[in-house]
């Protein structure tokens, strides 16, 4: 969860592969006028610490995310949430 909880912020989360997606395709048409190649460009976004990599993880994924953040907030850093996320990411990575 960001910082900041208004209405940009719920669309992203309630829309995110629908946003990413669009936001993808603005991107491939720059690319294109340019004559660079789409797949030279790291794809980042943010998810929740609380999201289920199983779906969210995928989901972004499909869409052409493959670098993903999650924001914790302290002083009582809860590290669990990560161990889902790395656990995704080596079974995905494995094959």
């Amino acid at each position: 969860v960001l910082p900041y909880e208004g209405p940009l912020q719920r669309e992203l989360t309630e829309r995110g592969f629908e946003v990413l997606t669009h936001k993808l395709s603005v991107l491939q048409g720059h690319c294109e006028a340019i004559g660079r190649d789409i797949g030279q460009i790291e794809v980042s976004v943010g998810v929740s610490a609380d999201a289920d990599p199983a779906v969210a993880g995928v989901e972004l994924r499909q869409a052409g995310a493959s670098l993903f953040t999650i924001g914790l907030t302290g002083p009582d850093y809860d590290l669990a949430p990560l161990d889902r996320w790395v656990a995704w990411r080596d079974e995905v990575n494995a094959g």
